[in-house]
């Protein structure tokens, strides 16, 4: 992904924040963990994204997805494309990835303030969806010392997530 792109992808996530059609975001999985460790080679961007909810209303990111077509940016398939990067939008509706949100730290990306996850977190959503591919993201993040070990823990034992012992040490 080119810096040139990613910039206005990110440029374009503010907006959405700005005029209210996401709360908060943030960048969750690959592109995420790079923030904090070794780039790692990804096809696509995944937001975590926190949805203004209207009384009594089911979550939706229906609104999102017809916002993001107004603007110009074309679904494909689970993903859509904000100036040709895929971007997989997803809710921040499970209690870790909500924290993950609300917690999310901020980064300056060629002058464009990005919201990231924290790197425990980051490893936590590893092990929700346990992949070979995110047990060694979350192996890379806890070894580049991104990841503080006793945050970690407690962050997993709120959750109710056994960590595995190597993840421990």
């Amino acid at each position: 992904m080119a810096t040139g792109r990613l910039r206005d992808v990110f440029r374009a996530l503010a907006e959405l924040v700005e005029e209210g059609t996401v709360g908060d975001y943030a960048l969750v999985e690959a592109v995420a963990a790079i923030f904090y460790a070794e780039a790692i080679r990804t096809y696509d961007l995944d937001v975590a994204v926190s949805l203004p909810l209207a009384a009594g209303a089911i979550l939706s990111l229906a609104p999102l997805h017809e916002r993001l077509r107004a603007m110009g940016f074309a679904a494909d398939g689970e993903h859509v494309r904000i100036h040709g990067v895929p971007v997989q939008f997803l809710s921040s509706d499970p209690p870790l990835w909500r924290e993950a949100v609300s917690t999310a730290r901020r980064f300056d990306y060629d002058g464009i303030e990005v919201r990231v996850a924290p790197p425990e977190h980051l490893v936590l959503m590893a092990l929700e969806a346990p992949t070979v591919r995110r047990r060694e993201r979350a192996a890379l993040l806890l070894e580049s010392g991104a990841v503080d070990r006793p945050a970690l823990e407690s962050l997993a034992a709120r959750h109710g997530l056994a960590l595995p012992e190597a993840w421990r040490a």
